[in-house]
């Protein structure tokens, strides 16, 4: 367990997100646009006296978030670009085994992602 004071495993002091996006109006094609950025602040994977899982720190990191699209009567259509900076921002990490020399279990955030969409309204 923690200590009076400690921070929980893996919970950021800060987690900031911010948006910007822009819909069209209008009769037929309607474009739209928008970003989002995040911002994750450091933390640890355990507590500091915690024997069986020893400290992990894991950084903090920045990921943004790029879409376009238009809209064409009920079709939503839409270009996206996850994490363009390809961030490899350290979720969590399980170090049961590194008690005993082995490695450190890390998960990362979602690589560099692009994609499309189309989402038909009923």
């Amino acid at each position: 367990g923690g200590g009076k004071g400690e921070a929980l495993p893996n919970v950021p002091r800060i987690t900031a997100a911010t948006n910007a996006d822009y819909a069209g109006r209008g009769d037929g094609l309607r474009p739209s646009a928008g970003a989002t950025l995040r911002f994750i602040s450091s933390r640890n994977s355990s507590f500091d006296a915690s024997a069986g899982y020893p400290q992990f720190d894991l950084g903090d990191y920045v990921t943004l978030d790029l879409r376009a699209g238009a809209t064409v009567a009920t079709v939503d259509f839409q270009i996206y670009l996850r994490n363009a900076f390809d961030t490899r921002g350290k979720v969590s990490a399980a170090t049961l085994f590194s008690a005993f020399g082995g490695p450190a279990n890390v998960a990362i955030v979602q690589p560099r992602t692009i994609g499309i969409s189309a989402t038909k309204h009923f």
